[in-house]
This record gives structure tokens, sequence and C-alpha cells, in this order.
């Protein structure tokens, strides 16, 4: 992940590409989330623990500090906001 999102990068600032307007921005946003997810989740190695209907989520590196947690589970709900983001750009694109 890590190698293709940093070529990505390099691919987004070395071709620039007026037909791609501000979808390089995001691409870019995508890239840079997904290496600061990639190199959090290694740093935190999450695990999940479900107990009946409940679901737990804690570090096997860091098992009682909840803030590497708290930016985990955050840099995880960011992709969501960001695929609806890029649908929504997509589907206005279409429609002019």
């Amino acid at each position: 992940g890590l190698i293709l999102n940093s070529l990505l990068l390099y691919l987004i600032v070395k071709c620039r590409k007026p037909s791609l307007g501000n979808y390089r921005n995001q691409l870019k946003i995508f890239a840079c989330n997904d290496i600061t997810m990639l190199v959090l989740h290694a740093i935190v190695k999450p695990a999940t623990y479900s107990s009946g209907s409940a679901l737990g989520v804690f570090s096997r590196t860091f098992p009682e500090n909840k803030h590497l947690i708290a930016m985990s589970n955050a840099f995880m709900t960011i992709s969501f906001s960001l695929m609806n983001i890029n649908f929504l750009h997509r589907n206005w694109s279409v429609r002019r």
C-alpha cells in the first residue's frame, strides 16, 4: 500500500493534465489518507473483541493508550467520508 500510494502521489504531481482539475486534489487526499492509515495501522495493530452484540477495538501494541485507538478509528471513518465526496464529485461532473 505504501509503495502504490507513493507512486500515485508521484504521478499526480509529475503528470499535470488540465482535464483532471479538482479531481487531482481529491486523489492526493485519498493517497495521503491511505498512507497515514497504513502507518497508524502498523503502529497500533488494532484488534477486535466481540461479546454478544457488542464490539470493541483495542491495540495489541499499546493496550492502555486510548488516543491511538481513537485516532485509528477516526482515520477509518475519514475513508467513508472521502468515498461519499468522491461519489458526489463524479455525479456532479457527469450531470454537467
